[in-house]
């Protein structure tokens, strides 16, 4: 058996054992055909999960650098209001409430500094999560000590809304309750579109 003739019979029987299954079975054609939909669908599906998440993600914290604003410009102007009652001591840190609300007020502007104008992906929402997760202990801890005065988050506009302290406390409250689940469930929200974004790309890589 001479080489040429040793040469066209391995091409033969790879053509047999190779080639033709993949291109007469129509069973892999099928499946090929699936997976490249599955992928399509799944990249579609990985860009829409992207626009949601970011469009969720800036009407948050357009919605919470407002709150932080009004609440901030709010406890800063306490700083020159001349009731003798903000200069009580708060029972958890002993600093006159004066003071502590406008220390928290510049906070609380700076926050939504960042929340209106910061592109990072998760920090303006960490942010968010960070400080009404800490407002939120201090009201607990408030409660602990049994006080019984209204918090004073809303600054000098408490004395000037059309409804008692106390509803101002319980209104406060609810907005800060739903700040702090919305902030920690768009998080998770982010998290997870991130990963589902980079599990395509991950595995084209391997597969490369």
């Amino acid at each position: 058996m001479t080489v040429r003739t040793l040469f066209t019979a391995l091409r033969e029987l790879h053509a047999r054992t190779v080639v033709a299954p993949k291109l007469s079975d129509s069973k892999s054609r099928a499946e090929y055909a699936d997976s490249g939909t599955l992928k399509a669908d799944g990249t579609v599906r990985g860009k829409v999960t992207g626009m949601v998440s970011q469009r969720l993600k800036r009407t948050f914290l357009n919605f919470a650098g407002a709150v932080f604003l009004v609440t901030g410009v709010a406890k800063i102007w306490l700083l020159f209001d001349p009731s003798r009652a903000l200069d009580t001591s708060d029972p958890v840190f002993g600093y006159s409430f004066r003071f502590l609300a406008a220390g928290v007020g510049i906070v609380e502007v700076i926050t939504s500094g960042f929340c209106f104008f910061d592109r990072r992906p998760m920090f303006g929402v960490g942010l968010v999560a960070w400080l009404t997760s800490n407002i939120l202990l201090y009201r607990m801890l408030l409660v602990l000590f049994d006080w019984k005065l209204p918090c004073q988050c809303l600054g000098s506009l408490t004395g000037r809304l059309p409804f008692s302290p106390r509803t101002a406390n319980t209104i406060t409250g609810c907005l800060l309750i739903s700040l702090v689940v919305g902030s920690y469930a768009l998080l998770c929200w982010l998290g997870t579109s991130q990963k589902e974004r980079a599990s395509p790309q991950s595995s084209e890589a391997v597969k490369d």
